[in-house]
């Protein structure tokens, strides 16, 4: 997905997904979200946050009532079963 996203972003050339799926999320210079899953044409994010994976919608309700996105991950994880396994963040310059 990298590469293709790297190279010429040709359709015709986008990566096949493995059963399960994959994501290429790219946060443009823009500032833009775009999610990449199963078709060469992206998924824009236009709500004003973003969350994956198993624990989405507590960490959605977690920044929406004014959390940010490291509590949102933690709360998630305390509350449902099959999210956790403890908390990898990193800080960038958006």
């Amino acid at each position: 997905m990298k590469a293709w996203w790297e190279g010429d972003r040709d359709p015709a050339t986008f990566p096949v997904f493995k059963e399960g799926g994959d994501q290429l999320i790219v946060i443009t210079p823009d500032k833009e979200i775009l999610t990449y899953e199963e078709t060469p044409y992206p998924m824009i994010m236009e709500d004003p946050f973003f969350s994956w994976g198993s624990g989405k919608e507590v960490a959605l309700g977690v920044m929406a009532m004014g959390g940010n996105a490291m509590k949102a991950v933690v709360i998630a994880s305390q509350h449902l079963c099959d999210c956790g396994n403890g908390v990898d963040w990193i800080r960038h310059g958006l």
